[in-house]
């Protein structure tokens, strides 16, 4: 969601910059007939030679005004080239852009229904999207917390076996455990023959429970 509304607001700056480029440009015409029209009456003596400067100088700053909005204008372009890839090939990346949707509002408009107006709006809105995932990234967030403070149940096995003659198989000290922070491991083993079994039950330490962590110092027994 958050690309989507990156890439809308790239789109309308660039619209704004092109709008902007047009005021400017016929800025600068105004100014260039006021210039003209100055210069005719400096010619034929019904103005100050000190007044001509005051045009000259309107013209001077709507031909900057000019170039500034160029400028932005391109640089607009190569952000939204940018947001949707077409600076990565070269065959597109100097292919004109041409903006469809305009900023002038629409001489019909008709009556406008502003209830479902506004629940399409609240739906379409990419912000409150990307609000309501990060709702939905806090409660997991919320949920592991809670899962942290409860206890552990660990389940460990030792096998091993041999024969007085053949192939000989060992296999022992393979355990699969799960543990979570340092904890209190009260253990308990039942040995049949060559197969011990070991449960160890890991609790919360008491003073631990604000952080969310295990305290305390493992402790192992053999049965």
């Amino acid at each position: 969601m958050q690309l989507v509304e990156n890439a809308e607001n790239v789109y309308w700056d660039l619209v704004q910059a092109r709008d902007n480029l047009r005021v400017q440009e016929r800025a600068l015409e105004l100014a260039n007939e006021a210039l003209k029209r100055a210069q005719r009456e400096l010619e034929l003596g019904a103005m100050s030679p000190l007044d001509i400067y005051q045009p000259q100088q309107n013209y001077a700053t709507a031909e900057i005004s000019v170039s500034q909005a160029r400028y932005f204008l391109k640089q607009r372009e190569d952000a939204l080239r940018k947001q949707i890839g077409a600076d990565l090939d070269p065959v597109f990346r100097l292919v004109p852009i041409a903006l469809t949707e305009t900023t002038d509002v629409p001489i019909d408009t008709g009556a406008i229904d502003v209830e479902a107006a506004v629940q399409n709006a609240l739906l379409n809105r990419p912000d409150l999207k990307a609000a309501n995932q990060a709702l939905d990234v806090d409660d997991l967030q919320i949920k592991s917390a809670r899962n942290s403070l409860l206890p552990d149940l660990q389940l460990l096995g030792l096998y091993s076996a041999q024969g007085r003659g053949g192939n000989f198989f060992q296999r022992q000290d393979e355990r699969h455990s799960r543990k979570s922070g340092r904890c209190v491991q009260p253990d308990v083993r039942v040995r049949f023959s060559d197969l011990p079994i070991r449960t160890a039950v890991a609790a919360p330490h008491p003073k631990s429970r604000r952080r969310g962590r295990y305290g305390g110092r493992a402790r192992d027994k053999e049965a």
